[in-house]
């Protein structure tokens, strides 16, 4: 693509880790559950002049289920998922 302006679009699959932390009190250590799942991330921005702007949304799999959780049971099975806009500056040498 010629110009100054040069849009893109990215996608992504992965593995996903959520889990929750080790904790300890009064010298009693609860280990925190984990999850493993599929993550996915979509990407759309552009360039202009050396400066970038691109939103991207992820998903990232589950908390642990109610099964697992240790800490927080409200907090079970629920989606982990984040919208990220991002300026920057691109510069080659």
């Amino acid at each position: 693509m010629t110009g100054n302006f040069k849009p893109y679009v990215g996608l992504g699959v992965g593995l996903a880790n959520v889990a929750e932390p080790t904790i300890i009190i009064n010298n009693v250590e609860t280990e925190g559950a984990s999850r493993l799942g599929l993550g996915a991330n979509a990407e759309l921005g552009f360039t202009i002049a050396g400066f970038n702007v691109s939103y991207s949304f992820n998903i990232n799999g589950k908390t642990p289920s109610a099964e697992e959780s240790v800490l927080n049971i409200e907090s079970a099975d629920l989606s982990v998922s984040y919208h990220r806009f991002a300026l920057g500056y691109i510069y080659n040498f």
